[in-house]
């Protein structure tokens, strides 16, 4: 394997960890969705239940958003029973609404995990194996998330001066909360991956000629795209829906039995768009 080659497979398995905390976070956002209607469910059944056997009670959503949600460990009728995490009903619907508290921090550590993988994992080891010197390997994404991570790591989620360093994800001004919704997080992972494929074309695949791999050309946009046949897969110019494949069987299983339970919000990308985004790394195919 020459050095290029072992980038190219780096590259790949960056783009495979990204596919799959993107895979988290829709999984973590449904799951959120879920809760709460099975939290509002579960109070409706005990209004009804209330009326019919204690009609003198006065028991409505308001009530019962005021008593106590507890998840605890054992038997709560034993002494020996551990209790975990203690909140109100009215406190669990709200941090699982949508834009809610869960839906801030799922995003906000999923982009923290991205960053922490390509700054203590990969960047390094992509650089070693191109001969460049430490710091050289630059992306103005991953400079972005940088930023955005300081202020959430280290500033309570509010945005410090130096979001505006930002070149991308220009989202927050010093101050702000930063809170990253569907189409933000979206849109930043699409930004990955647009690094990923652009760095692998200017130091990985073309370096391939002659190599003996597998390789093929496509025009998209006036310019040639040089495709190896490996785990770096491109998607189809008339392809009519943004491809999330998760590195994980189950997650896709799972991701399958939401779409026929009703939830479809993939979001059909336009023409521009789909020409625009070349391609995606699935490392993990």
């Amino acid at each position: 394997m020459t050095d290029r080659d072992k980038a190219l497979e780096l590259l790949n398995e960056f783009g495979g960890i990204v596919n799959s905390i993107y895979g988290v976070y829709f999984d973590s956002t449904r799951g959120f969705s879920l809760v709460k209607e099975q939290l509002i469910k579960g109070q409706e059944t005990t209004i009804q239940m209330m009326k019919k056997t204690n009609p003198e009670l006065v028991v409505n959503i308001e009530y019962l958003d005021k008593r106590k949600l507890i998840y605890g460990k054992g038997d709560p009728n034993k002494p020996e029973s551990e209790i975990l995490q203690v909140s109100t009903q009215g406190e669990l619907k709200a941090r699982n609404e949508k834009g809610g508290a869960n839906y801030k921090f799922i995003a906000n550590m999923c982009l923290v995990s991205i960053y922490q993988y390509w700054e203590d994992e990969y960047r390094k080891k992509i650089e070693e194996a191109l001969g460049l010197e430490e710091n050289v390997v630059q992306s103005d994404i991953m400079g972005d998330i940088r930023w955005l991570r300081e202020s959430i790591i280290h500033n309570k989620a509010i945005a410090s001066k130096k979001v505006r360093k930002c070149k991308v994800l220009k989202w927050f001004k010093k101050g702000a909360e930063i809170t990253i919704d569907k189409d933000m997080f979206e849109e930043m992972v699409r930004q990955i991956y647009k690094f990923i494929v652009e760095f692998s074309q200017k130091y990985c695949v073309a370096s391939s000629e002659g190599s003996g791999s597998a390789k093929h050309s496509e025009e998209v946009d006036g310019h040639e795209v040089v495709k190896k046949r490996s785990k770096f897969w491109y998607w189809l110019k008339d392809n009519k829906y943004q491809v999330i494949v998760n590195s994980v069987v189950t997650v896709l299983a799972v991701f399958f039995a939401f779409w026929l339970t009703g939830w479809g919000e993939r979001k059909t990308l336009d023409t521009a768009t789909k020409q625009k985004l070349h391609a995606v790394v699935l490392g993990s195919i």
